[in-house]
């Protein structure tokens, strides 16, 4: 396991102290917040993308509409007030602190891959090195927004009542949080310099004890690896080190390059609005585009008023609960085959990202000399080594189904007569080219993996075969 030394544990403290600081602040709307002091404010709280306003009107006096309550910060109805609400700065600390917290998650994920990988894997000091810079990547972009928020986020031309206005829990969560990345990152890298250095010293002391029989062993060594990755293993009475068996075949390599592209191109799909566009040429359509879960219409009449008094404009998340009316359409919306394609494609998504953690795992960690599988699942026997591999092609295939289902039930229903207006001047777009591509290529990636299996778990009954008759040969000669 990684985290056996000293370094290690602290380094996966800080980087689990620094994650669940940073999500809390994320997503949490008290980055500044007023004093109290106020009776009326007209400002009680603001987080990275929530706003809550009292009684807040324009301060241009261009709209006489007031302000209330808690909306989402890029909500339509705060679009008349955006080059109020989001000056340039604060833009500034969004854009750097979501990617500070980008970067943590992936860091997390290589902290979990850490913590279950063996100090003896070729790629070990790798993904130290690997996480240790991402993790300060992190610290710097997350220091960037918090200071640049600490210097302009409570200045008297922002939000109004500036001098009641005081940074709140979840700004000193963040600094908090980014100030603890900084030790994580390096203390990941100081052991990945203590790993290279015990394994150099291992190899020192290893070419020392067997100099004698080196020539001899790695010749035998070559000649019976060759052989066993061919398919031509013969029996032979000289052990083939487990070590230096090839990590993957062909069709292991090609499965996680398939594998990358369906990963983009489902989580792309499952993200953007495009699944059906409207016409670009067609300047009166009422339907723009649409998507899983953003719809967005140039002029939607609603179909509940007979007197054609409301419409909707705009992008909007399809569950959306502050415009008004829009709950009472949701049926019209969302029938029952756009359910089914979102709770599929939904499945479909969180299989390739279950996949995703499990064939890192494989590509950087899962080695031919490493027994610590065997304890995750115990009913396989003469293949337990690729016992998270096959999870890997469980969670793929599963996903490619999913994502099947999702995508024919949309082909067959989605661009039909009575749901979106004007279907004849309608088509599937981007998005969902993109989807059938994603679950394509997950089929593809799937069936790679299963041969990938097949292809190791012949390897390694050869390589038992071999060490069974050397013990045999071995027995007998003496």
């Amino acid at each position: 396991m990684g985290a056996s030394t000293r370094t290690g544990k602290f380094a996966v403290g800080f980087t689990a102290f620094a994650f669940l600081f940073i999500l809390i602040a994320f997503c949490s709307p008290y980055w500044l917040q007023t004093d109290g002091e106020l009776k009326h404010p007209k400002f009680t709280n603001l987080g990275l993308w929530e706003l809550c306003l009292k009684n807040f009107q324009d301060i241009h006096r261009w709209y006489d509409y007031p302000f209330n309550g808690c909306m989402w910060i890029f909500e339509e109805e705060y679009y008349i007030i955006h080059d109020y609400i989001l000056p340039g700065f604060f833009i500034a600390v969004q854009f750097f602190f979501t990617l500070c917290f980008t970067l943590l998650l992936m860091g997390v994920i290589m902290t979990l891959m850490f913590l279950s990988c063996s100090r003896d894997n070729d790629r070990y000091i790798m993904l130290l090195l690997t996480n240790g810079t991402v993790l300060l990547l992190a610290a710097l972009c997350g220091l960037i927004a918090v200071a640049t928020f600490g210097c302009y986020g409570d200045s008297r031309d922002w939000m109004p009542n500036w001098e009641h206005n005081d940074m709140g829990w979840s700004f000193a969560l963040a600094v908090v949080g980014t100030f603890a990345l900084f030790p994580a990152g390096i203390l990941f890298i100081v052991e990945a310099r203590r790993a290279t250095y015990r394994r150099l010293n291992n190899i020192a002391n290893t070419e020392m004890a067997a100099a004698y029989t080196m020539d001899e062993r790695k010749y035998h060594v070559m000649q019976q690896n060759s052989e066993l990755l061919s398919g031509r293993a013969k029996t032979t009475t000289t052990p083939v080190d487990l070590a230096t068996m090839k990590r993957r075949s062909l069709s292991g390599n090609c499965g996680v390059g398939v594998f990358v592209i369906a990963l983009v191109t489902i989580l792309v799909a499952f993200a953007t609005p495009s699944w059906l566009v409207s016409d670009y040429r067609i300047t009166g359509a009422k339907l723009d585009r649409l998507g899983l879960w953003t719809h967005c219409f140039r002029s939607l009449p609603d179909v509940n008023d007979d007197y054609q008094r409301r419409f909707f404009v705009g992008c909007r998340w399809v569950y959306d609960p502050f415009t008004t009316g829009y709950d009472e359409i949701r049926g019209f919306l969302i029938p029952p085959f756009m359910i089914a394609t979102q709770f599929f494609y939904t499945l479909c998504a969180i299989g390739i990202i279950l996949a995703m953690v499990l064939v890192l795992l494989y590509f950087l960690c899962a080695g031919p000399d490493q027994k610590f599988f065997v304890k995750l699942i115990k009913v396989c026997s003469s293949i337990v080594l690729y016992v998270l591999f096959m999870q890997s092609v469980t969670f793929t295939l599963a996903a490619s189904i999913s994502g099947s289902i999702g995508v024919i039930v949309f082909a067959c229903f989605g661009n039909k007569d009575k749901w979106m207006p004007e279907h004849a001047n309608n088509w599937f777009g981007w998005s969902f080219i993109l989807a059938c591509i994603g679950v394509v290529a997950c089929a593809v990636s799937s069936s790679l993996f299963f041969t990938e299996a097949h292809v190791q778990a012949r390897k390694r009954r050869q390589l038992k075969e071999s060490q069974t008759q050397f013990q045999m040969d071995s027995e007998s000669k003496a």
